[in-house]
């Protein structure tokens, strides 16, 4: 069956993590930015990857998105997005809008998956107060129909999670929801973590989603233990060298319920794969955390980061900090860099804008030891 070759493959995704052959780096993380780096702390600092966040300092807090369509269960094992390759079946992908300093908006057009996903990243105070995140999700018309949306592409399934890991001596821990809430069967609203690292100080980061999104229902007995319109975590402790493996420590969690529900509900009667592709609800303490949701149709959540450092926790409209992001960039962009005649049209400004955050918004920041082969080359 489907799921046996995908519990081989994730057996032998967690099985093997690889892990650098050189020491980690002696670069010293106890000296701050520059006042007038300040801005340029947080970015999207991992470019090989769809979406994924971090600062830039050394064995520190970082972020991944990661998804995938879960409506049969061949399928879900070679769609999860999480690194940028070629073979994915993309329709395109990239910023729309971005500046270092302020953040802004891109999107990556899954036609393999049915969906464009949007990820919007919208600096506070230039960071000071720190930043927001929106992830929105819109089934695209040219989607397939699948086993789970009969009805048309309003039904298309998808799962998203969202990794928080920590390198280094920091921490962070996922306390719970709304007022503390550690419910067995997954968090009903917010998910909170909270951490600290000695460049960073004390921060919280605050999972949290509209009412207005639709999730998956069934009748499988396992649909009460676990109810989709939950949202999951799993804390995990892995080796440091492995943490950028979040698509293979996934694939472990996956596995793990994948194995419960053959033990408890045998082959034969296996729930939907929309709730057999779930992580394990195990939130806590570790230096791996994967937050899942899982969506009917359109939908969209958020993410805030807040340092100690903040006067007050953003409590402001998403929606218009993001509006007023792109609308920035677009006056700065024309005044400083408009393009001119005869590349004065409207489609030329939005390719110049384009290539411009992509430019800027594809920079990486990375650190440790490497090895350079200084040898010349004749053919060079």
């Amino acid at each position: 069956m489907a799921w046996k070759q995908w519990a081989l493959i994730a057996l032998l995704s967690t099985t093997s993590f690889s892990t650098p052959a050189l020491s980690q780096s002696t670069h010293s993380s106890s000296s701050p930015l520059p006042t007038n780096d300040t801005t340029l702390l947080w970015g999207p600092y991992r470019p090989n990857l769809y979406f994924g966040l971090r600062p830039r300092l050394p064995r520190s807090l970082n972020t991944a998105l990661l998804w995938s369509r879960v409506e049969d269960f061949q399928a879900v094992q070679h769609n999860v997005r999480y690194t940028c390759e070629q073979h994915e079946g993309m329709a395109g992908y990239g910023w729309d809008v971005y500046d270092p300093r302020t953040g802004g908006v891109q999107t990556v057009r899954d036609k393999g998956n049915g969906v464009d996903m949007e990820t919007s990243f919208v600096k506070l105070e230039g960071g000071k107060e720190g930043w927001v995140v929106r992830v929105k999700g819109t089934p695209r018309e040219d989607a397939v129909v699948g086993v789970g949306s009969e009805g048309g592409v309003e039904g298309v399934k998808t799962a998203v999670w969202f990794t928080v890991g920590m390198e280094g001596l920091g921490s962070v821990e996922a306390v719970g929801g709304e007022e503390g809430e550690a419910a067995e069967a997954g968090f009903e609203g917010e998910v909170v973590f909270t951490g600290q690292t000695t460049d960073l100080g004390d921060f919280k980061l605050v999972v949290r989603e509209s009412g207005s999104n639709s999730h998956p229902t069934h009748n499988h007995p396992s649909a009460v233990e676990k109810p989709l319109d939950r949202t999951f975590v799993h804390s995990l402790q892995v080796p440091e060298e492995a943490l950028w493996q979040a698509k293979a420590i996934l694939f472990g969690s996956l596995k793990t319920t994948i194995d419960s529900y053959v033990t408890e509900y045998t082959e034969a009667k296996m729930p939907p794969p929309w709730q057999t592709y779930t992580i394990q609800h195990r939130p806590g303490q570790g230096n791996m955390h994967i937050v899942q949701k899982t969506f009917t149709g359109a939908f969209q959540f958020d993410v805030v980061y807040t340092p100690a450092t903040a006067e007050t926790p953003f409590s402001g409209d998403v929606t218009r900090a993001i509006v007023r992001t792109v609308k920035t960039f677009e006056m700065k962009y024309d005044t400083v860099l408009k393009p001119q005649a005869p590349f004065g049209g409207e489609a030329y400004a939005r390719f110049s804008k384009n290539l411009f955050s992509n430019l800027v918004g594809g920079i990486g920041y990375f650190h440790g030891d490497q090895l350079i082969d200084r040898s010349a080359d004749r053919r060079e």
